[in-house]
């Protein structure tokens, strides 16, 4: 199912443009289906990608990830990137009481702009540190964007088709307090 909505998101160039320093400086057992987890594992694997590039050229270095819930001032689940004692962090708010496409969409964008900005920091400190994985660090990032993108499509038309199993059961129940269509 194709959709509609479009979600921007670009790692390579602003992690191009952070090394130019043209870019903009910013630096469970629940069975329940969880946006969070689809959206952060991407970021997950490219951090585990970057650490074995790092690895090849610098034994001593410790990067990797953390994810968190609940965190202060925003009410968000965190995913916490670390390379040595520098931290990025990418959030995620907690979803909608009852997800619409709408909402999940909100959701996606939201998402895929804090993922810009610390994944793009985090690619440029550790560009920063080895210059010799730029070209590397620049292929990542573009797996990256594929992937996120991809996954928030798919949670989007898995919210869409949610909604149609919703909207069905409400028509063959004769509920009139559903939306009769995608809310925009």
């Amino acid at each position: 199912m194709k959709s509609d909505k479009t979600y921007k998101i670009h790692l390579v160039r602003s992690f191009k443009g952070a090394l130019d320093n043209t870019g903009t400086e910013h630096t469970s057992l629940d069975r329940r289906y969880d946006p969070f987890h689809h959206r952060v594992t991407p970021i997950e694997t490219f951090v585990s990608r970057t650490a074995e590039l790092v690895h090849r050229i610098d034994q001593d270095a410790q990067i990797g990830s953390e994810r968190s819930g609940l965190t202060a001032p925003r009410i968000a689940k965190t995913l916490t990137l670390q390379i040595d004692d520098r931290t990025f962090t990418v959030s995620d708010r907690w979803p909608a009481p009852i997800p619409t496409p709408s909402t999940v969409h909100d959701e996606n964008r939201l998402f895929l702009e804090s993922a810009q900005v610390g994944v793009a920091a985090f690619a440029k400190a550790v560009a920063e540190r080895w210059p010799i994985l730029a070209d590397g660090l620049a292929a990542e990032l573009g797996r990256l964007e594929k992937r996120l993108r991809s996954n928030c499509h798919h949670i989007l038309s898995r919210a869409e088709r949610h909604g149609k199993v919703i909207r069905a059961r409400a028509a063959r129940d004769g509920l009139t307090s559903v939306p009769s269509g995608p809310v925009q």
